[in-house]
């Protein structure tokens, strides 16, 4: 029963909601720029971008810092574009309590800089235009 506890509360936090406001955030940008928005493939809008899940994942697990890793944002969104960067930032700045990081190569070791759980990750390493 006690490992069973300790094993729940160190998944915890990757099962957490997605914050409501970065919700709002990924419905947005999925709206705008579907072809660049990833839906977390587990969560309740996965249907949505199913196909791209490869993206989403690739993103949220390769850092060099592993603990990053385990943060599960409620979407991924890559921009092509600074139109696509400038967009993403007004809908964030509509919604200040949206957690975001912003992710370019993956080699950050801290954590929640260029991770988040369950917030707006917007990845520059890889383009969905590509």
């Amino acid at each position: 029963m006690i490992a069973a506890a300790l094993l729940l509360a160190a998944v915890a936090p990757v099962l957490a909601a997605p914050n409501t406001d970065a919700v709002s955030v990924c419905q947005h940008l999925h709206t705008v720029y579907p072809q660049y928005t990833v839906w977390d493939p587990t969560g309740t809008y996965a249907t949505e971008t199913f196909w791209n899940q490869s993206y989403y994942n690739n993103a949220v697990k390769e850092y060099w810092n592993g603990v990053n890793a385990d943060n599960r944002p409620a979407c991924a969104f890559f921009p092509a574009n600074a139109q696509h960067v400038s967009v993403a930032v007004q809908q964030l700045n509509k919604y200040p309590t949206a957690p975001f990081a912003l992710k370019g190569g993956g080699h950050n070791f801290n954590v929640g800089l260029s991770s988040t759980n369950g917030g707006v990750l917007i990845s520059f390493n890889e383009n969905l235009s590509s």
